[in-house]
């Protein structure tokens, strides 16, 4: 629970007129990655009217929360006074999906001491779907068309490999839902990146928004759930 001064202030800086007039979003939370402000762009992203709403929650609360343990790895990386800067990332929120540019600084006091964390999403680009409309697609035909716009080099495997990274889930979470070692989807990951040509995730994220590809590797990835 927050002191009143504490719960004060931050409604005082969600009342600033600058931070709500930005066309990004602004959220800050406690070192506990438990959200303790954000603007007005910020409630918009989620779906909430009200700092009130806001105060106390942590990702596992919001459509992102699949992705929860990995951003609380990053706020601990950013409490040890570390940066984060322009990570690009395939992120839903309440109107569906869209690719954010991430940036997280250490939030300090007047004494410089490190109190939580300052965060701020710029979104780049909308995929134009939303997680209920994803369509049911046959895997046969789900492939093929993914195949010949990608890239007639990657296996079955790889795809459903790419497909579950591209929305968000971690190696060991991949591994769980093929049923295969982590090792093995290091090894799939490292291929669909030298295949691809591509060093990074968000070059990937990039390359499929540009292909306008996206959709299906969604559909895929529902598919891979559907059949756990």
């Amino acid at each position: 629970m927050l002191a009143a001064n504490q719960e004060g202030h931050n409604i005082a800086l969600y009342n600033n007129v600058a931070l709500n007039s930005m066309d990004y979003c602004i959220f800050w939370k406690d070192k506990n990655s438990n959200y303790i402000g954000g603007n007005a762009c910020f409630l918009k992203l989620i779906g909430l009217n009200s700092l009130e709403e806001v105060i106390g929650r942590s990702d596992h609360d919001f459509p992102w929360a699949k992705e929860a343990k990995k951003y609380r790895e990053q706020d601990l990386s950013v409490l040890k006074g570390n940066n984060i800067v322009n990570l690009r990332e395939l992120r839903w929120n309440t109107e569906g999906s869209a690719i954010v540019s991430v940036n997280k600084m250490p939030l300090k006091n007047e004494k410089g001491e490190i109190i939580g964390i300052l965060g701020l999403h710029l979104e780049r680009a909308r995929t134009a779907i939303s997680s209920d409309s994803i369509q049911q697609y046959n895997e046969k035909d789900l492939f093929s068309s993914l195949r010949s716009i990608v890239s007639g080099s990657l296996t079955h495997q790889e795809m459903k490999c790419l497909s579950l990274w591209l929305s968000g889930y971690s190696i060991k979470e991949s591994s769980y839902h093929l049923k295969i070692s982590h090792k093995t989807i290091e090894a799939y990951r490292k291929n669909i990146k030298d295949k691809i040509g591509v060093h990074h995730k968000y070059q990937l994220i990039d390359f499929m928004y540009a292909k306008n590809v996206l959709y299906l590797f969604l559909s895929l990835t529902k598919l891979i759930l559907q059949k756990k």
